[in-house]
């Protein structure tokens, strides 16, 4: 298990949506059972593609599974990781990952503490969605500084405290602490 220490951005060149996985997200990378970890240990090319996935199922956004689960394939093909190995890993998430998409506890027990490596409670409220930006083309996605503006205006969002007077689909709480890497819990 880990501790996201920054802010992380994954961009989907099937959609062109950004997807963020905030600071301060615990991820346990590729749950892999026991015996496929013999093969698949839950670090390789598939550890930024795992972590991605598995902020998308802890926020669980309704009818999205599919999403996820072909977001995984498609960040791990990204990293390098051959096609049968990522048809396995898809297959597996498709098959045993249902439990866990939108779980009470993949939310509520999936957030720490940086400075302590502690777990603590969500420092938001559960968002709708991960997606934090559309429209967006790989070669805009790669510019300098457009991951920068995209978090910025995303944290700059009104917070769920001030719905009310929101457009749909822009509630988010504070900003978790930053920092920069993955920190072992």
């Amino acid at each position: 298990m880990a501790i996201v220490a920054s802010d992380y951005l994954y961009h989907d060149p099937a959609t062109l949506c950004v997807y963020l996985v905030p600071s301060g997200y615990i991820t346990d990378f590729a749950s892999i059972p026991w015996p496929a970890s013999m093969l698949l240990p839950p670090f390789g090319l598939w550890t930024e593609g795992s972590v991605v996935h598995d902020f998308l199922y802890a926020v669980g956004e309704s009818g999205a599974r599919q999403i996820a689960d072909r977001i995984l394939h498609t960040a791990i093909r990204e990293q390098g990781v051959g096609g049968i190995t990522a048809g396995v890993i898809h297959l597996a998430v498709k098959v045993f990952g249902g439990r866990a998409y939108g779980a009470k506890e993949e939310w509520s027990d999936r957030f720490g503490d940086l400075a302590s490596g502690q777990s603590a409670p969500p420092p938001f409220a559960r968002p709708a969605s991960a997606v934090v930006a559309r429209g967006v083309s790989a070669a805009d996605f790669e510019q300098p500084g457009t991951r920068q503006r995209i978090l910025e205006d995303y944290w700059s969002r009104p917070s769920t405290a001030d719905a009310e007077n929101a457009q749909p689909g822009t509630e988010m709480l504070a900003r978790p602490v930053q920092a920069s890497a993955f920190h072992s819990t």
